[in-house]
């Protein structure tokens, strides 16, 4: 965390982009708590959302998405919540947008009896 704080402050450019980093967690769900980490290190909320969003477009070169401004993508998570000032409200979504068209999450939520490769691990996961 010292050196997350440190490259940042030297200006070194920092990208977020986890996923997934381990079997079983939600996709999304490593990136929400890599924002929370860099927080931590020292970075604002702010900062650590820039991190996620323009930096990590700057980092493979990508110039339509990455901040919100005319001509881009639209692609984009809407939340309930202030996280420039509390960084665990991006947990907190409440729409997604995908090249500026509403995605229905409830339509992605996965079902498992119709999941060939699903294998519960434990009578919870049924």
């Amino acid at each position: 965390m010292a050196a997350a704080e440190a490259l940042f402050g030297a200006g070194v450019l920092l990208a977020a982009g986890t996923d997934a980093p381990y079997p079983g967690d939600m996709q999304g769900e490593g990136l929400h708590h890599e924002l929370e980490l860099l927080v931590a290190a020292g970075l604002t909320p702010l900062e650590a959302i820039t991190v996620a969003t323009r930096n990590a477009a700057l980092l493979i070169g990508a110039s339509d998405w990455g901040t919100i401004e005319a001509g881009k993508l639209a692609t984009l998570i809407v939340v309930d919540g202030r996280p420039d000032r509390n960084i665990s409200d991006t947990r907190r979504v409440v729409e997604v947008m995908l090249r500026g068209r509403k995605i229905d999450r409830e339509s992605l939520k996965m079902a498992y009896q119709n999941d060939p490769g699903y294998e519960p691990v434990s009578p919870t996961d049924l």
